[in-house]
């Protein structure tokens, strides 16, 4: 592709994310196009289509997804369907079982809308992840409880927590680290 139609072609993906056309590159190397019932998108989507192989070879030769891709896609006008911000709480721990929490609800809402969370480190560094999952009401609600429960220091996120069921009698057990898969930022993992 010669660097003329390369910089039209990322005009024109830049013009389509501004209107509401989202792409999307599926595990065969696919473009999926979404787009808004708008007469602008339709104009841009007449377009896409004259294009149609510049505009998938350049989609197919970006980086896998990462942070850098994902602030980009956020600075074009990426709008994910549900976007939430929590601030580190100094319990890198709690942290990484927050962070596992919200990775298994996504896993159990299966989708591929966008779950998008900025985390805010204690030096206020802000750090995107992003998920995929099918967004709604329930979704939505059981995200707002676990960043409730995680801000105040509850439930599997706080100091005590119980991972058995005990009788009533029994002494409260002992603080303990849980055995949770590391999440992985979408910046490749600089710190």
């Amino acid at each position: 592709m010669n660097g003329a139609l390369s910089a039209d072609v990322r005009a024109l993906i830049d013009r389509c994310l501004q209107a509401g056309i989202r792409f999307d590159l599926d595990d065969d190397g696919l473009v999926h196009v979404t787009w808004p019932d708008t007469p602008r998108a339709e104009s841009l989507l007449a377009e896409l289509r004259r294009h149609r192989d510049a505009v998938g070879a350049l989609v197919a030769a970006l980086p896998r997804p990462g942070g850098h891709l994902l602030r980009l896609g956020l600075a074009l006008g990426l709008r994910p369907r549900c976007r939430f911000t929590v601030r580190e709480q100094g319990d890198p721990e709690a942290a990484q079982r927050f962070a596992q929490a919200v990775a298994d609800l996504c896993r159990r809402h299966r989708g591929s809308e966008a779950v998008l969370m900025v985390a805010v480190e204690l030096d206020g560094e802000r750090v995107p992840v992003l998920w995929r999952a099918a967004v709604g009401a329930k979704l939505r609600r059981a995200l707002a409880e676990l960043v409730r429960d995680y801000h105040l220091g509850l439930g599997p996120f706080g100091v005590w927590r119980v991972d058995d069921v005990s009788g009533p009698d029994d002494p409260p057990p002992a603080p303990s680290p849980a055995a949770v898969q590391p999440a992985l930022p979408l910046d490749g993992g600089r710190r």
